[in-house]
């Protein structure tokens, strides 16, 4: 059985496209043990999401995933005001695509060093925001997996069409 963690290790070997990775090296990138990274990768490759002999991602599968699954495996979480980071369509790259309105609150990871005031939206790994604060790229593959769990039809056609350039280049030799 998947778990949430799975969708972050499989997003940082998508990141990390052609470039040689280890266990560890994917641990100390999400802020996780090299045995809860391990674990993933079993989990993943008997879900087919994962071919552990190429130790790369099954790109088909995992977008496949992603665009239909996720939301019903993860359900997001929604919660108060908070301090935090945006996330999902508050976060690039999807909020230069979109018009957002000053009045309504924010998707935010909670993050007592936060600078945007919204409301909790919580990540689907607790070390994201972390890691997040540290990779760009993570930072931006993470909230638009947020904007696929929202539920707001044209923030999930946005992020499937990034996503799948992001899936697209990971998969460049």
């Amino acid at each position: 059985m998947l778990k949430p963690q799975d969708v972050v290790i499989l997003s940082v070997i998508v990141l990390e496209g052609a470039k040689k990775w280890t266990v560890n090296s994917l641990a100390h990138r999400v802020h996780m043990s090299p045995s809860e990274v391990h674990a993933s990768l079993v989990r993943t490759g008997a879900s087919q999401l994962y071919n552990p002999r190429c130790k790369r991602v099954i790109s088909t599968s995992f977008e496949e995933f992603l665009i239909h699954g996720l939301k019903y495996a993860f359900p997001p979480f929604r919660g108060t005001i908070i301090r935090g980071i945006p996330t999902a369509y508050a976060a690039p790259p999807l909020r230069n695509k979109l018009i957002i309105s000053d009045l309504e609150p924010l998707p935010a990871w909670p993050w007592p060093q936060g600078e945007t005031r919204g409301y909790e939206f919580l990540p689907i790994y607790k070390s994201v925001p972390s890691a997040s604060i540290k990779d760009n790229d993570f930072y931006e593959f993470m909230a638009l997996i947020d904007a696929l769990t929202m539920g707001r039809a044209r923030d999930s056609e946005l992020a499937i069409m990034e996503i799948k350039l992001r899936l697209e280049r990971g998969n460049d030799v």
